[in-house]
């Protein structure tokens, strides 16, 4: 499943909030995560660092940057 994380709230989409949001929905999800990210619509971005770190998470596929 593609998960976006909640760019409504985007001023507050840190990247301690943005591991927090994709582990949370990793651990319940019942099916596979890939990260997505659109920053262009987002107005912020998962950092490639982040990626990386969250590419550990046994549920987490993999992730990108979308232009």
């Amino acid at each position: 499943v593609l998960v976006v994380a909640p760019h409504y709230y985007s001023s507050s989409m840190t990247p301690p909030a943005l591991k927090a949001h994709y582990l949370r929905v990793a651990d319940e999800s019942p099916v596979p995560v890939l990260l997505y990210n659109i920053p262009k619509y987002a107005h912020f971005r998962l950092e490639p660092e982040l990626i990386a770190e969250l590419s550990t998470h046994e549920n987490i596929r993999g992730g990108g940057y979308f232009h």
